[in-house]
């Protein structure tokens, strides 16, 4: 880096500082500025792309855990629902028990029950 692109510098003789300020050696700071950039073009195109490099992968990762947020809800609001289908199917068939229509409740909607609808239906799916 030049020295007078370097912070060891004041900030009154940065070329940046007398550009921005409007100073009398603003011309001057702008050439030697514009002098460095032209020297040292591929090494700023390649700090470019290495940032733009990290910059898509934090949004890649980003996209990517939004992605698994939304399967995540997803599964979860699948798990609810079949659990409400067969709490419903369970409280349909003992109704349907008690009023002699039924035997007894069937073996699957029993085990259900009984495991708790969140566990024994996570079991039937896998």
């Amino acid at each position: 880096m030049p020295e007078f692109l370097s912070l060891s510098h004041t900030h009154r003789f940065s070329p940046v500082f007398s550009i921005v300020n409007e100073e009398p050696n603003a011309e001057e700071a702008k050439s030697k500025v514009k002098s460095y950039e032209e020297a040292n073009r591929s090494q700023i195109v390649i700090r470019q792309s290495q940032r733009a490099d990290e910059e898509r992968c934090v949004a890649d990762r980003i996209a990517s855990e939004q992605r698994e947020a939304e399967r995540r809800k997803r599964e979860f609001q699948e798990i609810e629902k079949a659990v409400a289908v067969a709490k419903q199917k369970f409280k349909q068939e003992t109704t349907e028990v008690m009023l002699g229509e039924r035997d007894q409740v069937s073996a699957e909607v029993a085990a259900a029950q009984m495991l708790g609808y969140r566990n024994e239906l996570i079991r039937q799916q896998r």
